[in-house]
This record gives structure tokens, C-alpha cells and sequence, in this order.
């Protein structure tokens, strides 16, 4: 009797999703290098970072966006950010969902993964619930921004619009918002794009449904979000204030001193645009940024970092273990074991993933050089790090001057922080479940 040949292994949603966010980058970066794209030579790898940080929704750049690329290039930056910035597997879905009529079991389980864990019954209704409230949102915030910035044309406002609501962080300007730093309009849409497309799709639907009386009240998740961010957002702007009162700030009116805090606070949570040079900027601010970029944005958002929810389970998992308690408790609500394993190890990969590239980074940009003829080699290769695992797009100014070997360290580091450590890691090593137990033994800790 023949042995039935061996069925190929098919991929599940994790490796599909991943996958992917390659080919997206590799196919932009060959879309980038073509003439019609750019109005200079660049170079593969150039252009292959370029793509990356679009689909990563990373703003960082190793050749100036607006100068670089014609229209034709720009057109395709604008697409990879608005296919990274939800996911080219989500386009894909609502693609055959609308052909066929109906979402494969396959489609579902990427939906979850990438927007919504629970709480959901009708994917398809979903998906184009996250379509057209993404569309509807960047189109309106087009219009306010062509509104306050009328003479770079509506494409320039719907380009930095959709940036924003991605939080990607690509700007036509060299400075990004330095010269709109006094506009209260600017940055107030801005501000708001960036929250939008940060506190993720699922606490926007359920804020919706509660304003039209539909639910009783958000869901815990949701109100984990709103608090955190809330949060960070205000803190983060009373630290920029302070740090940077009589440093970067000096010289300028208390309104624009606080549009500046506020709007550098919520671009810092992965959005990567800023209204001030970061290199004036004190290390005591930097560090704050570092941490703002490491938390970064929400569940299902267009942003990146540990995210939100995370640090408040890990602060929850804390304060329990602390008074002693083996459960972990959270506005009344005891949290999943499954939820705080994955919390931990979330973070832990992620300090693991910031600790390696940047060991390579500052290895690479600082290689033979003693510490006092390259002092700031460390920060700034932190700092480059951070925003590129955080999605985030800010740098201190030396993203342009990478070696060729940082370049590819920068690459991996945000094409990582994109897909997340822990997709990664599921997606090679697979999700094997352990069916037995070694003897203990006690080891001393603290």
C-alpha cells in the first residue's frame, strides 16, 4: 500500500501576515529605485529602508522625502503607508470579501490577530466598518490641514494627513512641522489624526457605540486604553514643558510652548513628526521621548511600541504581586493568566530586541572609536533604536549618515517592531503547546 505524498504545510495567520509586510517592502523598495520615482539616484538599499519605513509606518529617512522622490514616488510612498499603516492583509480580505460574499476561517483569525481578540461576531461588517473610518477620517483631516496649509496643494495635506492618521511620520517638509509650530490649527488636527489612528479601531468603535447609547459602557479594554493614553499624553507634555522651559523652548510665547510639549508628547507615541529640532533638545527630555516611543500606541492602531494595555498589565501584574496576591487585578476585573504571560513576555522580547539592535547600532556607527571622540554615539544610537522598534520616525539627526551595516540593523529593527517580537517568535518557532512538567527546584531572586 503507497504512503499518501506529504500535504505542504500551509501558513497560518501570523507567517501570512508577516510575509506579507516583506514582499510590501521589498516590492516598494523596487518601485522606489525605478527614474520615474525619484529625481536623483538612489540607491537599493535606500530605497529599500525608504519602503520599509513606509510599510513600517517609520518616518525615518535616510534621503529627504520631499526633495527625493517626484510625484510618482511620493504617490508610492502614500499607498505604503496606507497599506502598512492597517495591514495589506486587511485591503486583501475586504478585497475577496467583497468577490466572493463571504470572509475564510484563515481571514478571520488574521482579523483577530491583527484588530480584535473578543468582542466581535461579524468580521466582515468589521473590516469595513475600519475601512471606510480610516478613509472618512483622512480625508477630513486633508481637508483641515489644506485649509491651514493652502499653498502646498490639497495632495501635499491629504500625504501629511494620511502620515499622521498612520502614524508614520513622512513629511514633504525638511524641518517636518517646524514652521507650523505656532499654528493652533496645524497641530491641533495633527494632534488629533494622530490620536485617532493611535488608540486603536476597536476603543473607536466602542466609543461610538456608547455615544449613541448602543452599549452601557466601554469595554475594559477600551477604558485601559483611554486612561493610559490619557496619561502619557498629559504627562509627557508637562515633562517636555518643564525639561525644556529654558532650553529648546526659550525665547518663545506660553502658547507656543505648550502646542510645542503637546504635540511633541502625542508624536512621540510612534507618530514621528516634531515641531522642534530634536538635537536641542536636553538628554533628560530624550529619555522621556525614549519612553513615550518604547510604550508606544494602542492594540489594533496603526502604531507600534509594547503598547498601551501592556504597561498597564505589567503595572497591575506589579502592584498585585507586591501585596502578595496570585491573581492580577484591573478596575475590578481580574485579568487572564494567559493575558499577563503574554504582557511579560511582550516586553521582555521588546528590551531584548531594543538591547541587541542597539548593541549593533552603536557598534557599527562607533567601531574603533574611544568614547571621548564619539560621546554622543550611544544616545544616539538608543534613541535611533527606540523610534525605529516603536514605529515611530523620530532621530536625532543621524539617520542619513548610517553606515550601510546600521542601515540594515535599522531595517530589521523597525520591520520587527511592526509585526512585533512576539509575532515573530510564534511565526518561527510555531505554537507548541507543553504537555509536561520538570521537578521544581528554588532559586533566590531580588
Amino acid at each position: 500500500m503507497s504512503r499518501p505524498q506529504d500535504q505542504p504545510k500551509e501558513l497560518n495567520p501570523t507567517q501570512l501576515i508577516i510575509l506579507t509586510f516583506a514582499a510590501a517592502c521589498i516590492a516598494g523598495g523596487l518601485l522606489l529605485e525605478i527614474p520615474i520615482a525619484t529625481h536623483e539616484d538612489v540607491s537599493f538599499i535606500d530605497a529599500v529602508f525608504t519602503a520599509t519605513s513606509a510599510v513600517c509606518v517609520t518616518g525615518l529617512v535616510v534621503v529627504d522625502t520631499g526633495t527625493t522622490f517626484t510625484d510618482f514616488g511620493k504617490l508610492v510612498i502614500l499607498l505604503l503607508v496606507q497599506l502598512g499603516g492597517l495591514g495589506i492583509t486587511t485591503y486583501g480580505v475586504v478585497f475577496t470579501s467583497v468577490l466572493t460574499g463571504r470572509i475564510s476561517l484563515k481571514d478571520r483569525a488574521m482579523i483577530r490577530d491583527s484588530f480584535a481578540h473578543f468582542g466581535v461576531v461579524n468580521f466582515r461588517h468589521l473590516l469595513y466598518e475600519i475601512v471606510i473610518f480610516t478613509l472618512l477620517t483622512e480625508l477630513l483631516g486633508a481637508i483641515f490641514l489644506f485649509i491651514f496649509i493652502p499653498h502646498d496643494g490639497f495632495f501635499t495635506a491629504l500625504f501629511h494627513a494620511v502620515a499622521a492618521f498612520c502614524n508614520a511620520g513622512f513629511s514633504f517638509y525638511r524641518d517636518s512641522f517646524t514652521g507650523y509650530r505656532g499654528s493652533v490649527g496645524v497641530n491641533l488636527v495633527l494632534v488629533w489624526l494622530i490620536i485617532m489612528g493611535g488608540i486603536g479601531f476597536l476603543t473607536v468603535r466602542d466609543l461610538r457605540l456608547y455615544i449613541l447609547k448602543k452599549i452601557p459602557q466601554i469595554s475594559l479594554h477600551s477604558r485601559i486604553v483611554l486612561l493610559v493614553s490619557a496619561f502619557l499624553l498629559i504627562a509627557g507634555t508637562f515633562a517636555v514643558l518643564v525639561f525644556e522651559w529654558n532650553n529648546a523652548l526659550v525665547g518663545m510665547p506660553i502658547k507656543e510652548k505648550v502646542l510645542t510639549s503637546l504635540f511633541q508628547s502625542a508624536s512621540a507615541r510612534t507618530a514621528g513628526f516634531n515641531t522642534v529640532d530634536l538635537t536641542l533638545l536636553s538628554s533628560s527630555t530624550l529619555l522621556v521621548l525614549i519612553i513615550l516611543m518604547f510604550i508606544g500606541t494602542s492594540p489594533g492602531s496603526c502604531g507600534g511600541g509594547v503598547k498601551t494595555s501592556t504597561l498597564a498589565v505589567m503595572l497591575a501584574l506589579a502592584k498585585n504581586r507586591s501585596l502578595g496576591r496570585d491573581e492580577v487585578f484591573l478596575f475590578k476585573r481580574t485579568i487572564p493568566k494567559d493575558i499577563v504571560s503574554k504582557a511579560l513576555t511582550v516586553v521582555t522580547a521588546s528590551l531584548l530586541v531594543v538591547i541587541l539592535m542597539s548593541l549593533l547600532l552603536t557598534a557599527s556607527e562607533g567601531w574603533g572609536n574611544p568614547y571621548t571622540k564619539m560621546p554622543g554615539t550611544f544616545m544616539d544610537a538608543l534613541f535611533e533604536t527606540v523610534s525605529a522598534f516603536g514605529t515611530v520616525g523620530l532621530s536625532v539627526g543621524n539617520t542619513a549618515e548610517l553606515s550601510t551595516f546600521g542601515k540594515i540593523v535599522v531595517i530589521f529593527t523597525k520591520f520587527i517592531g511592526r509585526v512585533g517580537p512576539l509575532a515573530l517568535a510564534l511565526a518561527v518557532g510555531g505554537e507548541k503547546a507543553l504537555h509536561y512538567k520538570y521537578a521544581e527546584e528554588r532559586v533566590m531572586v531580588g
